[in-house]
């Protein structure tokens, strides 16, 4: 006994098709963005960062050696000169020595993660990639399968309904296949366990 379905209206699907070319749209966009900032991001992580931390690092190293060096002019006491005071200049060297030391971490830091990146940002380009796959081409493959759903759902509801409910819609017996007889058309008539 066959079930009976009822569609009356394909509006929702519709309303979910129009919101899907939505989220095509949005989702390919929001792909590009993130591919640019992540380009962006790894131009400074393995470019700009080390060139600039290189650059402070050696700025470091000259105001370090001119801090010691002001340490040691004024250290120098000739015979008979009483002690000077050097609390500022030893200061000042800590200050340098500090700042040195800081931006050498910093330094190792960014060499660091411009290493542990790429597995990172592998993983990310793999699953974009899926995604990339199902919302791009024209259309889209998860567009095409909603536009097939639609377009059966139209054919069916485009067969004609049987004008009463006892009386099927029937297929006229000309237009059904005829079954053939064991026997006719060459074949051989099958005898029940072997007997002739």
């Amino acid at each position: 006994m066959g079930h009976q379905v009822q569609v009356n209206r394909v509006d929702q699907i519709e309303r979910f098709r129009v919101a899907l070319i939505t989220f095509l749209a949005a989702a390919g966009d929001s792909l590009l963005l993130v591919d640019l900032e992540l380009r962006r991001f790894t131009d400074w992580l393995r470019g700009e960062q080390p060139r600039r931390l290189d650059r402070q690092y050696t700025m470091s190293l000259e105001r370090l050696a001119e801090a010691r060096a002001a340490l040691g002019r004024k250290m120098i006491v000739l015979p008979g000169e009483r002690r000077p005071d050097i609390i500022e200049e030893q200061k000042a060297v800590r200050q340098a020595e500090h700042r040195r030391d800081d931006i050498q971490t910093r330094r190792e830091s960014v060499k660091k993660w411009a290493r542990l990146i790429e597995p990172i940002l592998d993983d990310y380009r793999g699953e974009a990639r899926q995604l990339a796959n199902l919302i791009e081409g024209d259309p889209a493959p998860s567009l095409r399968f909603i536009n097939a759903i639609l377009a059966d759902l139209q054919a069916y509801l485009d067969v004609p309904l049987p004008t009463s409910p006892k009386e099927p819609n029937t297929v006229p017996a000309s237009d059904l296949p005829t079954p053939t007889e064991p026997g006719e058309a060459g074949e051989e008539k099958e005898t029940p366990h072997g007997i002739d």
